[in-house]
């Protein structure tokens, strides 16, 4: 019975025509076979509904909410460093007026994360010599 209603929901979708609400109320009694009890929350019911339009492929899924938060962090990060060596708009041409300050960023790829390191100009040009 499950397998069929959700196949009658795939064929829903694929031609876009709603049907009657019932046929909706009659998709949602799943939940009692699918979970072994009655949903009584709305919320309960969507993440439900959203797993069921996964698996049948209806749906891609999505970042999880933490690794969202990570990029968003080193994002962040990357932005306040830039701020404190004075770099306006990324460009280094105008950081090359003030030669007391001189500074670099290097972006090394290490797998997925990205390391950034701050290295002065002049103690570079001091190992050189």
């Amino acid at each position: 019975m499950v397998k069929e209603c959700i196949q009658e929901k795939k064929n829903l979708f694929e031609r876009k025509k709603a049907k009657p609400r019932k046929e909706k109320g009659k998709f949602f009694g799943l939940e009692k076979e699918l979970t072994g009890k009655k949903l009584n929350n709305s919320n309960e019911k969507k993440k439900l509904w959203g797993e069921i339009k996964r698996k049948i492929g209806l749906k891609k899924e999505t970042e999880k909410p933490k690794e969202r938060k990570n990029k968003k962090k080193i994002r962040k990060k990357k932005k306040r460093i830039k701020k404190e060596i004075g770099f306006k708009n990324n460009s280094v041409q105008k950081d090359r007026k003030k030669n007391s300050k001189k500074k670099l960023i290097i972006m090394s790829k290490k797998k997925d994360q990205k390391k950034i390191i701050l290295i002065s100009l002049k103690r570079l040009f001091n190992k050189k010599k």
